[in-house]
């Protein structure tokens, strides 16, 4: 498709691969590259394979099973605030109430209660703009001018530049 070339992988076995391959064999940052507008230049799929070690070790830290345990108290709470709003009867829209709920449990698990608490408006709004910019059409082409694309920029240059990037 376009300038990509795409294997469909069908099957445990052809799969397996991978999943256990190293970057010498698959490279995560050429699968990932269309990734890069929203971590940023250096920073994770675009990333050297020495620096996107380091950094999957950070990140894998706040998800190690010890942490995860101590998360299910806090997710639990939120959970239970975001549906008591709800009420008995209604509508809404799955895909968006799903995605705030996500918002919610991941600021309050892996950023802390003082970012769910006190920042979690801006924090949820730089969000949902970054995971909206991601796309279909961001797959082959991340950089197109679209409205989606513009608000993931935007959004990731007011992540950077506020406090939210040294939590």
């Amino acid at each position: 498709m376009f300038h990509k070339r795409i294997t469909f992988l069908v099957g445990p076995e052809a799969q397996a691969p991978f999943f256990t391959s190293g970057d010498d064999e698959l490279s995560q940052q050429e699968v990932y590259g269309f990734m890069k507008p929203v971590f940023g230049k250096g920073v994770v799929y675009d990333a050297t394979r020495k620096d996107r070690q380091i950094q999957f070790q950070s990140m894998a830290n706040g998800l190690r099973a010890s942490r995860l345990k101590s998360y299910v108290t806090k997710i639990e709470k939120e959970c239970t605030a975001f549906f008591k709003t709800w009420g008995d009867e209604g509508t809404v829209d799955l895909l968006e109430a799903l995605s705030e709920l996500t918002i919610l449990t991941a600021s309050r698990c892996l950023h802390g209660d003082d970012v769910r608490e006190n920042l979690f408006r801006e924090v949820a709004k730089l969000f949902h703009d970054l995971d909206k910019g991601v796309t279909p059409i961001t797959v082959f082409a991340p950089n197109l001018p679209t409205a989606a694309h513009r608000a993931r920029d935007k959004a990731r240059i007011e992540m950077v530049s506020s406090s939210l990037c040294n939590l």
